[in-house]
């Protein structure tokens, strides 16, 4: 993604010095290449990242955040057009060039807070809204044969 936005900046900065034709018409192919790039790039990690009850709403939100973008970016692009150079306006594209080193760092995943050495499995979800929740893995003594006993560990922690 990083690099896909990377491509998108450094060509918008090349069609706003653009001296020649040549340089002006291989530009936009360049921002559609790292633009291509990215919209699939952003779909997939926001796909990723959400909740598994939320991909779908978040997804679209996405996508629809990419069109918003696009239409703004018409209408201002059009507003400032009279009064300014068209050139200038490409400096605008390179902005998110700034954002570089916030998408180059690797995500932080969530650790499980058990002991090391000791895998903790989901417990499986009760019935009803409000369904307690499973109580932490015990470190105490494993549990007895006996399936009454209290010193049991919870459901989903490995014995």
């Amino acid at each position: 993604m990083a690099v896909s936005l990377a491509v998108l900046s450094l060509s918008m900065l090349l069609s706003a010095v653009a001296g020649d034709l040549t340089l002006f018409a291989a530009t936009p192919f360049l921002t559609g290449m790292g633009t291509g790039a990215l919209i699939p790039l952003v779909t997939a990690y926001v796909s990723e990242a959400a909740a598994p009850a939320r991909h779908s709403l978040q997804g679209g939100a996405a996508q629809t955040g990419i069109a918003l973008g696009g239409i703004i970016a018409g209408v201002v692009g059009s507003t400032l057009l009279p009064s300014w150079d068209f050139h200038t306006l490409f400096h605008f594209g390179v902005v998110p060039l700034l954002l570089v080193p916030v998408g180059a760092r690797p995500a932080r995943r969530r650790r499980c807070r058990a002991r090391p050495g000791r895998l903790r499995r989901p417990a499986p979800r009760a019935a009803g809204p409000r369904a307690a929740a499973a109580p932490p893995c015990s470190s105490g003594p494993p549990p007895s044969p006996d399936p009454s006993s209290s010193t049991a560990p919870a459901p989903g922690c490995p014995p």
